[in-house]
């Protein structure tokens, strides 16, 4: 039997970003950028889609981590 729950063990702020949707918060804090835009697209895209364009939240997704061009992305270890 699994005593612990997934939430035990993210941070306050690991689950502010999330309850936020803060997705450049969360690849800051070393969430890999598959993971992280994946349920975002799923959340955001499709509504996005008929009012924008094409991939709307992917070009958004990338707009917004914009600063991290260059840099080393965040570490992943756990």
């Amino acid at each position: 039997m699994l005593k612990d729950k997934w939430s035990d063990h993210v941070t306050d702020e690991e689950r502010d970003a999330l309850v936020n949707h803060d997705y450049v918060a969360l690849f800051e804090m070393g969430a890999h950028f598959f993971l992280n835009l994946t349920p975002f697209i799923a959340i955001y895209d499709e509504t996005w889609a008929l009012e924008k364009c094409p991939l709307p939240f992917q070009r958004e997704f990338g707009a917004q981590l914009q600063h991290w061009l260059g840099k080393p992305h965040p570490s992943v270890a756990t």
